[in-house]
């Protein structure tokens, strides 16, 4: 027998002058361009309508509300990656989150007044905020019921092919509740178009990186105090997901008190003297000033609108009934 002939080994081509600038030049093209003013303006806001919201609910004027504290920054950063057609999940502390998706203020103060104009018809604490219009699904019940709707909204647009996602977002409390890991696991077998966001404080909890083999999901951690690098983190994830590439978790909680990144980076391209930042807060507390005024002057919403708004007929225990009609 012949001995079988050796392959002749190919040589190595050399690549062309500058092919590597070109190629980090495109990954840097394709990194999306972060909004800072608007991140900036979006932190101020919603931490202006928290204070007024915390002094309403003092004064006994509305439900109790849940401050987002320090955990506001990664809900702008996750709020604003969305594109029309995708959902928001979280709970009624996510209320900065649903402001980047374009919730405005008169909006979410006749929320937690329960008046007119408030999508749900005033059946949700102050933050519950839920408007199909754009997107919100805020609810006020545990910690991580909504994160298996997410997960299930996500498989759903992948069944249909459709370009959409839902971002849900959890606080460390959701982990020690099995609906997380149901909804991670569902998404991660299902390669649900869903993307799940950390928030807030994380004390004893795993990172989620680490862990995230458990699940068999992507998981990557960002900066809960930079919403740039949440917003980056999300806009990635969401790439990847409406290309079939499956759900992703990023764990975006702080471990040490909140730095006021996007502040700093704002500030130092953008010269802004005191008299331009007055003018920013006095238009803030304006405009929080006439969403107030249209809230508070706004129709109460009606106790009938349970039978004629949640059922298309009334069940027997809320039908009315005459004297004669009821049992002795």
């Amino acid at each position: 027998m012949k001995a079988p002939r050796a392959k002749k080994a190919k040589a190595a081509v050399a690549p062309e002058p500058g092919a590597a600038d070109a190629a980090a030049d495109s990954a840097e093209a394709a990194q999306p361009e972060i909004p800072r003013a608007r991140i900036v303006g979006l932190l101020r806001e919603a931490r202006a309508l928290e204070e007024l919201l915390e002094r309403l609910a003092d004064a006994g004027r509305i439900g109790t509300t849940r401050p987002a504290g320090d955990a506001r920054t990664a809900m702008i950063g996750a709020g604003i990656a969305l594109q029309p057609g995708d959902l928001l999940f979280g709970t009624a502390r996510d209320l900065p989150a649903a402001l980047a998706r374009g919730a405005n203020l008169e909006l979410v103060l006749r929320q937690a007044f329960a008046v007119s104009g408030d999508p749900a018809l005033g059946r949700g604490l102050p933050g519950a905020l839920q408007d199909a219009s754009l997107g919100l699904r805020l609810g006020d019940g545990g910690a991580a019921n909504h994160l298996v709707h997410a997960a299930g909204f996500g498989h759903a647009a992948r069944i249909r092919r459709e370009p959409r996602v839902a971002v849900a977002l959890f606080g460390s409390a959701a982990q020690a509740q099995g609906d997380v890991h149901a909804a991670l696991g569902f998404a991660a077998v299902y390669k649900s178009q869903t993307i799940f966001v950390a928030r807030g404080p994380i004390e004893d909890e795993l990172w989620l990186d680490e862990i995230g083999d458990a699940w068999g999901i992507r998981a990557v951690r960002a900066a809960g105090d930079d919403a740039g690098a949440v917003y980056a983190a999300v806009a990635e994830a969401r790439a990847r997901a409406v290309c079939g590439e499956g759900p992703t978790v990023i764990d975006a909680r702080l471990c040490t008190p909140a730095q006021p990144v996007d502040e700093r980076i704002f500030r130092d391209s953008q010269v802004q003297d005191a008299a331009a930042l007055a003018t920013v807060a006095a238009d803030i507390r304006r405009r929080l000033t006439e969403a107030r005024a249209a809230a508070e002057s706004a129709v109460p919403i009606s106790e009938a609108t349970l039978p004629t708004e949640v059922f298309a007929v009334a069940p027997w225990f809320l039908a009315r009934r005459t004297p004669t009609e009821r049992a002795p």
